[in-house]
């Protein structure tokens, strides 16, 4: 059984351990740093970062955001480690993550950022329901966008 569960001081570690295959590491900053980005960025939107277990076992990391200046919700992190792509578990974690994201009564569109040469995530994203917006963020990444009410 796939679930969300917040980072914790019993868990940071094992997210910290999570790795992506060789190829992705250039299209997302390390988890330590999103921790690092969550708890102690004071400039940085509303984070809350989430692990991604099956079975009770670390597979992912998520991590979403709430700008509350221009109210929008973003998937700043989504990672599956190395040892546990290829199952699907990539879409059943995004779910969950949009679903988790709906509970919020303010979240009517979910957005993402994601580079051109990530066919991988591309292709997730688009089954998704995610299009592009046409803008870019700072990083030069591409802004996607889903509604989900």
């Amino acid at each position: 059984m796939l679930e969300l569960v917040p980072v914790h001081k019993d868990n940071w570690r094992a997210v910290r351990e999570l790795e992506l295959k060789a190829g992705q590491q250039t299209f997302l900053h390390t988890n330590l740093y999103s921790l690092a980005e969550a708890f102690v960025k004071p400039d940085a939107p509303e984070y809350l970062p989430l692990v991604i277990c099956e079975d009770g076992e670390v597979v992912g990391f998520a991590m979403i955001a709430r700008d509350p200046e221009a109210d929008l919700h973003w998937i700043s992190r989504f990672m599956i480690d190395a040892q546990h792509q290829g199952r699907g578990l990539g879409r059943a974690g995004m779910l969950l993550v949009l679903d988790f994201m709906k509970q919020c009564p303010s979240c009517a569109n979910v957005h993402l950022s994601v580079s051109a040469d990530n066919a991988v995530a591309l292709a997730l994203y688009a089954s998704l329901g995610f299009v592009p917006t046409g803008e870019k963020e700072g990083e030069g990444q591409d802004i996607y966008r889903v509604h989900v009410r």
